[in-house]
C-alpha cells in the first residue's frame, strides 16, 4: 500500500524518468514489396503489373483489366531481432478499373518491426524496458491510361505506427532499492503522415521504365504514459517528419518471354525518436521467365548502401502459377540477406491474388 502511495505521489508530481525511445528508432524497415517483387530483386517500379498494386509505382497497374485483391505474407529466420521467428503484418493491396481508363488502387502493408529489450540507467534511476510495435505504409490514388504506352498516377502515401514501452523500476533517483517494483507504460503513437506520390511508366512490347516520387510527409508523436495504479497522463507530443523518396526503373525483353531490368531507390535522411538513419540508396536486378501452362520463374539481387543496412546484399529467387480464366495467382518467393556485419536472415513470402473473374 505505501509503494503504491509512492508511486501515485510520483506519477503527480513528474519524478519519473523521461520517455525513452527504442535504441534503434523505428527498428528494422523492409520496403513493401510484393512476393513477386522481392523475388526480382525489388524491380517493381518498372515492370507492368496488371495483377498487384506496386506501393513504390503504382502507376505499372494503369493497364489491369480486371478488379482484385492481392494479399501478401512474410516469415522471416535470421540474425535480425526483430524480425527472427516473426511473420510480418500482412501487405493487402485492391485495384478497381473505372471508366475512362481509370484504375483506382489502394495498399496497407508493415513497414518496420520494434522487439527490443535493455536493462538502462535513465535520470538517475534503474529500470527494465521493453519495447514492442512497429510501422505501417498505406496508398490510395488513381492510375491513368495516358495512351496505349504511357500512364501515370497520383495519389496520397500514408507513414502511421505505434511503438509501445513497459518500464520496470528497479532503484530509485538517490539509489535506494525499491520495495515495490514501479511498473508504467509509454504508449508511443505516430499520427498517420500523408504526402504526395506520382508516378509514370512506359510500356511497350520490348520495354518498359517507370519512376515516382513521394513527398516529405509530417505529422505529430505522441506519447501517453500510462500508470499501474494512477492513471495516464500525455507526456510528450512533438512532430515528426518523413523524408521524400524516389525510385527509376528499367526492364526489356530481349526475348519474348524473358525479361530483365534494373532499379534504384532512394531515400533522404530520416530523423525519428531520437535516431538517426542515413540517406542512401537500393540498387536490384531482377529477371522473370515465362515457363508455359501458367507457370513463371524469377530471380533477383539487390545491395544496399547507406539506409537501414548498410552493405546487405540479398538473393532472391520465385515463381508464379496463374490459374486459368485470368481468375487467380500464387506468388512465392525465398530470399537470403547478408548483412555487413557477416550476420544473415532468410525470408519466405507468399502473395495471393484473386480477380473478379473467380466469381463467374
Amino acid at each position: 500500500m505505501i509503494g503504491l502511495l509512492i508511486l501515485a505521489l510520483l506519477s503527480q508530481q513528474g519524478d519519473y524518468p523521461g520517455y525513452l525511445p527504442p535504441p534503434d528508432g523505428v527498428g528494422a524497415e523492409m520496403l513493401p514489396f510484393s512476393a513477386r517483387g522481392m523475388a526480382m530483386g525489388g524491380i517493381e517500379c518498372c515492370v507492368r503489373n496488371d495483377r498487384g498494386l506496386s506501393i513504390l509505382n503504382p502507376a505499372v497497374s494503369a493497364w489491369a483489366p480486371h478488379a482484385g485483391l492481392e494479399l501478401t505474407v512474410d516469415y522471416t529466420e535470421g540474425d535480425c531481432r526483430a524480425r527472427d521467428g516473426e511473420m510480418r503484418f500482412p501487405r493487402m493491396s485492391f485495384l478497381f478499373p473505372l471508366p475512362g481508363r481509370v484504375v483506382l488502387s489502394g495498399a496497407l502493408g508493415g513497414r518496420s518491426v520494434v522487439r527490443c529489450g535493455d536493462t538502462l540507467k535513465v535520470d538517475g534511476y534503474v529500470g527494465g524496458y521493453a519495447w514492442r510495435g512497429g510501422t505501417g505504409e498505406a496508398y490510395t490514388g488513381l492510375s491513368v491510361l495516358a495512351s496505349d504506352w504511357l500512364s501515370f498516377s497520383l495519389g496520397g502515401r500514408c507513414f502511421f505506427g505505434g511503438i509501445d514501452s513497459d518500464v520496470t523500476l528497479f532503484k530509485d533517483s538517490v539509489g535506494s532499492q525499491i520495495p515495490l517494483n514501479w511498473f508504467y507504460r509509454d504508449d508511443g503513437y505516430l499520427e498517420p503522415a500523408w504526402g504526395l506520390m506520382v508516378g509514370t511508366m512506359i510500356h511497350t512490347p520490348y520495354l518498359g521504365l517507370g519512376m515516382s516520387i513521394t513527398t516529405d510527409r509530417d505529422a505529430r508523436l505522441e506519447v501517453r504514459r500510462n500508470y499501474l495504479s494512477a492513471g495516464s497522463d500525455t507526456t510528450l507530443t512533438e512532430s515528426y517528419s518523413i523524408p521524400g523518396e524516389a525510385s527509376l526503373g528499367l526492364s526489356v525483353r530481349p526475348l519474348p518471354r524473358l525479361l530483365v531490368g534494373t532499379s534504384y531507390y532512394y531515400r533522404k535522411a530520416l530523423n525519428l525518436l531520437q535516431s538517426k538513419t542515413p540517406d542512401g540508396n537500393i540498387l536490384g536486378l531482377g529477371a522473370e521467365v515465362d515457363l508455359g501452362r501458367g507457370f513463371a520463374g524469377r530471380a533477383g539481387y539487390s545491395v544496399v548502401d547507406g539506409l537501414w543496412s548498410d552493405g546487405c546484399r540479398r538473393w532472391s529467387l520465385g515463381g508464379s502459377y496463374l490459374f486459368s480464366g485470368d481468375r487467380a495467382r500464387i506468388d512465392l518467393s525465398l530470399g537470403r540477406s547478408i548483412l555487413k556485419d557477416g550476420g544473415g536472415e532468410t525470408s519466405v513470402s507468399v502473395t495471393l491474388w484473386g480477380s473478379e473473374n473467380w466469381l463467374r
